[in-house]
């Protein structure tokens, strides 16, 4: 008989849970820090009104990564001044997690975005786009995987 290879690889979590506002709407935010390698996850479970269960859920990921194609649209939005050679339309447009950003110009119309993250919902002339809520529930999460993180290590 041979000796059994079978190791498995097995850590312990540490998990929290808040109730925190973020962009607008009532979350359940948990984050989980892996003991052994001390990485931290945050996911926020956004509520609708009257529900007791989350309607979607939000990494810290996903808004960062939203966050950095707002500011790529500021960089890359003269790319929909004209249109290609024979194309019939076009877009900027980013999907990232649980969240979409759309970019379309319009012939001689201005450009305009619709962004959905979950259940936050925004949408209006180009000019206005701005990751501010983005950046702020970022730094609320981040916030919370940092006071997690400190507890933990103690």
């Amino acid at each position: 008989m041979t000796e059994s290879t079978d190791k498995r690889v097995t850590s312990l979590n540490y998990a929290t849970t808040f109730e925190q506002k973020l962009l607008g709407h009532k979350c359940d935010v948990e984050v989980v820090v892996n003991l052994a390698s001390g990485e931290a996850s945050v996911v926020a479970g956004m509520r609708q009104a009257l529900r007791s269960s989350p309607a979607c859920y939000l990494s810290l990921d996903t808004l960062e990564g939203l966050a950095e194609c707002i500011r790529d649209v500021k960089k890359n939005s003269r790319l929909l001044d004209s249109l290609i050679d024979d194309a019939t339309d076009h877009q900027l447009n980013c999907s990232f997690g649980g969240g979409t950003l759309i970019v379309v110009k319009p012939p001689s119309k201005s450009a305009r975005f619709t962004l959905t993250i979950g259940l936050f919902h925004r949408e209006g002339p180009v000019e206005e786009l701005s990751s501010k809520e983005i950046d702020d529930a970022i730094s609320l999460l981040d916030g919370l995987r940092k006071r997690v993180l400190a507890g933990v290590r103690k």
